[in-house]
């Protein structure tokens, strides 16, 4: 059966999908709308109210260490940023995962996705499900391996 993800880019060329089934919510904000918080991982961002309450902002490209400038803020303090809200049941936890550009969403069918390449940087592999081998390598993040990173875990409470 096939399943839905969201494809969307990150800096540079690198194209990145996300289960359907675990968003929440697709946000556009601006950098004002996020509060840095001192003291913790660069990965995160800060936080940003969400229906009543905080919610911590992941730059998935500093995470996965793609990253080529120093914030997906920095240098545009009126543009507006796109995050993907993930989200799990148990325990319960969410995350703004900051994206470059949102593509869509596409239907894939287990036979087109192949295990992780030992060719992936070593920081990314353990938020990687799978590839899925298209004109440019379509890389499926999990939403589970980014929601329990050690980058944040004692941040998120």
């Amino acid at each position: 059966m096939d399943a839905e993800y969201f494809h969307f880019k990150l800096q540079g060329h690198a194209q990145f999908a996300l289960p359907l089934s675990s968003a929440v919510e697709v946000l556009r904000i601006t950098p004002q709308q996020i509060c840095a918080i001192p003291g913790v991982d660069l990965a995160l961002i800060g936080v940003t109210k969400w229906r009543g309450q905080l919610l911590w902002s992941v730059d998935l490209s500093a995470l996965l260490k793609v990253r080529q400038t120093n914030s997906p803020t920095a240098g545009r303090p009126t543009s507006t940023i796109t995050a993907i809200v993930i989200a799990q049941a148990q325990p319960l936890r969410r995350l703004a995962c900051v994206v470059n550009d949102l593509k869509g969403v596409l239907s894939l069918s287990p036979e087109q996705i192949k295990p992780p390449s030992t060719q992936l940087p070593e920081a990314a592999r353990d938020y990687i499900s799978g590839i899925v081998p298209l004109e440019a390598p379509l890389i499926l993040l999990d939403p589970r391996a980014i929601l329990s990173s050690p980058c944040w875990k004692l941040s998120s409470g």
